[in-house]
């Protein structure tokens, strides 16, 4: 095994350990269950609106990853009550398919319309690559390029998720937007209307003020931008 393949299964495992594992035990220690079960709390105070589950965040708990032929699924610790069945259910790409309306770009739609992978399809229009030759690791840089915009990843934060440089990172980021140019359209819109009214408003109409909307230092810039178009995606998402 490699010195990155080893990096790789490391972070996996100490995320699936920081972000779930530990928090699972920790409530079963803390409240004394004694075979009771774990019940987390609902909340939609978020900037967004968004509901999240805490004590426990079971949001966060992974699927299933395997390493090196053995499997760790976390999911398997939620068993149904004697009698009773638990139902997994989940919207298919629901922020892409926000994104899309939001953004009405045609190239976007078709991919979604097709019956073929979604992120392949992408991947496939934005390389202008048949569909059979979109490797697994082009559709996995396709469906990240799409969340750091859904969001507000800049760059930088990319870079450091898919392992490139900050310029690879950038010029990832250009050529996508300049292919799906209505997403661009869209998010300076969205920009455009937080500077005039000092907020970012969701289709359900809760507010989020920006302070130092319009900052005159570029790093601050980059940052308000990103922030902008996650609240508006999130604020749409149920």
């Amino acid at each position: 095994m490699g010195q990155s393949e080893m990096k790789q299964h490391w972070n996996q495992l100490d995320s699936l350990q920081s972000r779930c594992l530990n928090h699972l035990l920790l409530k079963t220690i803390s409240d004394d269950l004694s075979g009771r079960r774990i019940h987390t709390q609902f909340s939609t105070h978020t900037q967004t609106g968004r509901i999240f589950t805490v004590k426990p965040n079971l949001q966060t708990t992974p699927k299933q990853l395997t390493i090196r032929g053995v499997d760790f699924d976390p999911r398997n610790a939620f068993v149904a009550a004697e009698g009773c069945v638990l139902i997994c259910a989940d919207f298919k790409q629901i922020e892409l398919r926000v994104l899309t309306h939001l953004s009405q770009d045609k190239e976007l739609k078709t991919a979604i319309e097709s019956e073929d992978d979604v992120f392949k399809s992408i991947a496939s229009q934005w390389h202008r690559r048949p569909l059979a030759e979109i490797t697994e690791d082009t559709r996995t840089q396709t469906k990240s390029i799409v969340y750091a915009i859904i969001y507000g990843m800049g760059p930088r934060t990319l870079a450091a998720k898919l392992d490139l440089s900050l310029e690879e990172a950038a010029d990832l980021y250009v050529s996508f937007k300049r292919k799906y140019a209505d997403i661009e359209t869209f998010c300076n819109r969205v920009v455009a209307e937080c500077r005039q009214n000092g907020y970012v408003r969701t289709l359900c109409g809760r507010r989020r003020y920006i302070e130092d909307i319009n900052a005159s230092d570029n790093k601050a810039k980059g940052k308000f931008t990103t922030t902008h178009i996650s609240i508006f995606l999130q604020g749409a998402l149920p």
